[in-house]
């Protein structure tokens, strides 16, 4: 793994960027501290404390760009929903359905004609629901969640694989939904 010395902004002028840049300027001298250097600071009885500290910083910085990134794909993806299908939830899940059949095909008689060309007409609420905005919003919340559950679980992983003495007393881990 290539220690990063330095922590990367992010590249927008949105007040939400401002605002995460601020935290990442905050944390950019705890990873400057706990950025091993050379040998010896890895192996040190300090050294589980500093790349426990650092593994931190490291989940801050990509949570944070993450986060933004992810919120910038949301507010697109609901722009081009008004803008493009005029905020039509059946226009939109129409079209999303029809590019889904075309992109991956279905194993559904009830998708086709009987000229074997796909169905435009006549789809039920029902076809329709894995199709609509709110879906691909919620599916893609529910992805998201489970990727950082994963990510973080193997960077925990990871750092008690190298430091098994290391045992901090509490962790805090930066978490993709907040219950306030």
């Amino acid at each position: 793994m290539i220690m990063k010395e330095w922590m990367e902004p992010i590249d927008s002028e949105l007040p939400l960027a401002k605002a995460f840049n601020r935290i990442i300027s905050d944390l950019e001298l705890l990873r400057i501290m706990t950025n091993p250097r050379i040998f010896s600071d890895s192996t040190d009885k300090e050294a589980p404390f500093r790349m426990h500290n650092y593994y931190l910083t490291v989940l801050w910085e990509r949570w944070l760009h993450g986060i933004f990134n992810r919120l910038v794909e949301w507010e697109n993806t609901i722009s081009t929903y008004f803008d493009e299908y005029n905020g039509s939830w059946e226009y939109y899940a129409l079209s999303q359905r029809l590019e889904f059949i075309k992109e991956y095909g279905s194993d559904d008689e009830d998708d086709y004609n009987p000229d074997d060309t796909i169905k435009t007409t006549g789809i039920t609420h029902e076809q329709l629901k894995y199709h609509t905005v709110f879906y691909d919003l919620y599916h893609d919340l529910l992805n998201a969640i489970l990727n950082d559950a994963i990510s973080v679980l193997n960077l925990h992983l990871d750092r008690t694989r190298f430091f098994q003495s290391s045992k901090p007393k509490s962790t805090i881990i930066p978490a993709m939904i907040s219950p306030n």
